[in-house]
């Protein structure tokens, strides 16, 4: 038998069944962090900041769980950038008109 070299559509769904799962978890767990830090770690007064001096009063009240919220909420971002790349790099090997660049 003749060894064939895989066909680039049969090498694109390989990739992508590879990274399809880590990908998903990544997104729950980004998106799952975001609801945790909304709901544990609620911010503000209710009151909108408008002027400078609002917004000092409000810096100044800042506590550690307020920091520790924002903290959650930026890893929850952070990890959806996984399965944004993900979809950018899935795109972009089916479309030539996808830009790199985007990524």
């Amino acid at each position: 038998m003749e060894a064939t070299a895989p066909t680039p559509n049969k090498h694109l769904a390989e990739s992508e069944a590879r990274w399809m799962r880590p990908a998903g978890i990544f997104a729950l767990a980004g998106v799952l962090l975001l609801v945790i830090s909304a709901v544990a770690f609620p911010r503000g007064s209710g009151e909108s900041a408008n002027t400078v001096a609002a917004q000092l009063r409000d810096a100044a009240e800042l506590d550690s769980s307020i920091l520790i919220g924002y903290g959650v909420a930026i890893i929850g971002f952070l990890l959806l950038t996984v399965p944004l790349y993900f979809l950018f790099q899935a795109a972009s090997a089916r479309v030539e008109r996808m830009k790199r660049a985007f990524v």
